[in-house]
């Protein structure tokens, strides 16, 4: 008798061969995947350009803006400082420095740019305003045509972050424009400048701390962020503490927004001459408190909102003590960033004829906006 066929081995062997199949054309997808990924990333790799050295970004940055670095030379006292071209239209254009360098009177001071061998300005500028506590001076001239100036006031002003890199072009030591790098060591604060303004009491104003070589001849230079944003000008430095000792490269930038506000204040509104801004008074106490003089109002940051604090009986009856100020115009408050509040509020004044101011503010979970009559936009 024949037995019956036994089919099982047959059986079992057609399952296997099916998982090796499944099995081979798994790793074969996966093989293909990894060859298009790394044929990806070959491309990617390739097409991508290598990362810029800093030295490189410097030299961009030195290269752009040379023709904007000013040496300055006060043909009665002997002194070098430095100023940098902010625009330039036609025939005339605008320049920075510091107040302590120009005074009320810019008659003796002549000015040389990059390239030049002589001071061509001898007697040419034209001082068009000034502000003596943030220690900042405008200046006119007539342009050099040749000179590719970079107009800074298009560029705009860069945000200050610790620890960011800066590049400073400016006059060292009566030796002609030279470069100088360093980093932001405290973007925002109010700090008192260790002088005093026409024989005045001791003050503070919003500055921004650096850690780079500023030596005589460096006040009134512009300092970039390496992005080419203006970050502040050179106005002054720390050479010994209270005990005397020496401090190395502790300085102080009057604040790029303060600039550009300022600016705005001369040249928009037509104005000349010292900068009548009474409205806001800093104080370096309790880390900053902000008194809002036309307003009278005060704010401070606590707990890094920026609340009011205090509105005095004849204050502004639209606040409240505890509203919290989320922006100021268009500007957005950042946690205790006082240089761009400083520069935000430079704007507006009591005899501003423009916008009126607007505020928003947080109160009771709420957010809405505040239209203060008292102070309008000085910018026509």
């Amino acid at each position: 008798m024949e037995k019956p066929c036994d089919n099982t081995d047959n059986g079992k062997s057609g399952k296997q061969g099916a998982l090796l199949t499944a099995l081979l054309s798994l790793f074969g997808l996966i093989a293909a995947l990894l060859i298009a990924l790394i044929v990806i990333v070959g491309i990617s790799a390739f097409r991508s350009e290598p990362p810029v050295a800093d030295n490189e970004i410097y030299a961009e940055l030195a290269d752009k803006y040379k023709y904007n670095a000013v040496e300055l030379y006060d043909g009665v006292a002997n002194v070098y400082a430095s100023a940098f071209v902010y625009t330039a239209s036609g025939d005339e254009m605008y320049l920075f420095t510091n107040y302590h360098v120009s005074g009320d009177d810019v008659s003796s001071l002549c000015a040389r740019f990059y390239g030049r061998n002589s001071y061509e300005k001898a007697g040419e500028l034209e001082l068009v305003g000034y502000d003596p506590y943030y220690d900042v001076a405008l200046l006119k001239t007539a342009t050099f045509p040749a000179n590719p100036y970079a107009d800074i006031r298009s560029v705009g002003t860069a945000t200050a972050v610790a620890g960011g890199r800066i590049l400073c072009l400016g006059n060292n030591l009566g030796y002609g424009i030279q470069a100088q790098n360093g980093i932001i060591s405290t973007p925002s604060l109010v700090t008192n400048p260790q002088k005093s303004v026409h024989d005045s009491a001791l003050y503070t104003v919003a500055v921004i701390g650096a850690c780079a070589p500023l030596n005589s001849g460096n006040s009134g230079a512009a300092v970039y962020d390496m992005k080419g944003g203006l970050v502040g000008m050179n106005t002054w430095r720390v050479t010994a503490n209270a005990a005397g000792d020496a401090v190395c490269d502790t300085c102080y930038l009057t604040p790029a927004p303060v600039i550009a506000a300022m600016y705005d204040v001369l040249v928009g509104n037509g104005q000349s001459g010292p900068v009548d801004f009474p409205m806001l008074t800093l104080r370096a106490g309790e880390y900053g408190t902000m008194y809002i003089q036309a307003l009278h109002v005060e704010i401070k940051f606590v707990d890094f909102k920026l609340r009011v604090t205090r509105i005095d009986s004849t204050g502004t009856r639209l606040l409240s003590e505890g509203d919290e100020i989320t922006s100021i115009g268009e500007r957005k408050v950042e946690p205790c960033d006082f240089v761009s509040i400083v520069g935000e509020l430079y704007k507006y004044n009591t005899w501003g004829t423009g916008e009126k101011l607007t505020l928003t503010i947080l109160r009771g979970g709420e957010e809405m906006k505040i239209v203060l009559d008292e102070l309008g936009r000085v910018k026509q």
